[in-house]
């Protein structure tokens, strides 16, 4: 499993960290590495994961719609808020 660069839950925490901070130009890759899971996480477009595991033979992406896992995880309680809570 890899993080998907559009999900609703980077949306979220960039309206939360970007656009609420007065900082709407905060790209996604700056929102996930410093607010989503860990330090340093990532996240990855279709194109971009296609080129990460373009050495294999048979690869086969699809983007899988969740419940917001993180957001109603232990490790997703520093993000609580308005924002959130519509999205959870």
């Amino acid at each position: 499993m890899i993080y998907h660069k559009w999900s609703m839950v980077g949306v979220m925490l960039w309206i939360r960290y970007g656009l609420l901070r007065l900082r709407p130009f905060t790209s996604l890759k700056t929102i996930y590495a410093c607010y989503l899971e860990s330090l340093g996480t990532k996240a990855y477009s279709v194109a971009e994961a296609r080129r990460l595991f373009e050495a294999f033979s048979e690869v086969r992406i699809r983007s899988v719609l969740t419940h917001s896992d993180l957001l109603t995880s232990e490790a997703g309680q520093r993000h609580r808020g308005t924002v959130v809570e519509l999205g959870a």
